[in-house]
Formats: C-alpha cells, sequence, structure tokens
C-alpha cells in the first residue's frame, strides 16, 4: 500500500522540478497544474520558438490564407487538451480571486468547491438538476 497522501507525493515531486517550482510562482498555479504542464511539455530546449510551443497543444489560431487575404479562425485544438486545459483553469481561478477580493486558492486544492455558470446565466454548484 502506497505511503503519504497525494499532496506530499506532488511537493516530493515538485522538490525535483526547479521548471514546475517557477510556475508555481503564478497566481492560481498550484502544484498539480505546475508539475503537469512541465511533464506534459518536456524540455523546453526542443521548441524552437514560443509559438511551437503554444501549437503544441493547439493554441494557435487555423489560419485559411489566400493570396492577400489572410483569416485566422479558431483555435485549431491539434494537441493534448490538458495542456489546453491547465492554463484556463488557473486564469479562472485567479480571477475569481480578483473578482472577490480573495486569496488565490490553488486548483488542486481539494477543500476548494467551484460554482459554475451554466449556459442561461443561472449559478449552479455541479450537481445534476433533477427532474
Amino acid at each position: 500500500m502506497p505511503s503519504g497522501s497525494l499532496a506530499s507525493k506532488l511537493k516530493r515531486a515538485i522538490r525535483w522540478r526547479p521548471e514546475a517550482q517557477r510556475l508555481m510562482t503564478h497566481p492560481g498555479v498550484g502544484a498539480l497544474t505546475a508539475l503537469s504542464f512541465v511533464l506534459i511539455i518536456g524540455k523546453a530546449e526542443r521548441f524552437r520558438c514560443g509559438m511551437q510551443v503554444a501549437s503544441y497543444p493547439g493554441l494557435v489560431p487555423l489560419e485559411e490564407s489566400s493570396g492577400n487575404r489572410r483569416r485566422l479562425g479558431h483555435i485549431t485544438k491539434q494537441g493534448s487538451s490538458m495542456l489546453r486545459f491547465l492554463p484556463v483553469e488557473a486564469a479562472q481561478v485567479t480571477v475569481r480571486s480578483l473578482r472577490t477580493g480573495a486569496q488565490v486558492p490553488p486548483p488542486d486544492d481539494a477543500t476548494w468547491t467551484e460554482d459554475r455558470q451554466g449556459r442561461d446565466g443561472t449559478e449552479t454548484d455541479g450537481s445534476p438538476v433533477s427532474g
């Protein structure tokens, strides 16, 4: 049986990853988000520029160009969906905390629950809708 909680295992793993420690200095980025990002991206040296890093998870716009006309569409979503998900969640945590004036909780904090807004604009607590 494995010993220790997930939080303690994350802390041990973070000690060996200075890149993850640096990411955790950003508001909204906790240990799980930072470590996941570092493990999915791998060595930054394998990318020639920032555009390649953005292209890896599919965060660049689709381009449909012809002649002098350049049209940029939606993001391509051609990479890791987890890698697209992580920075969005960290940003949402940060924005929500700035609105309320509260301290930014890390997104992997098990005690923190998130209220979401439904498509019709009403607040939901994530529980299934009955009836």
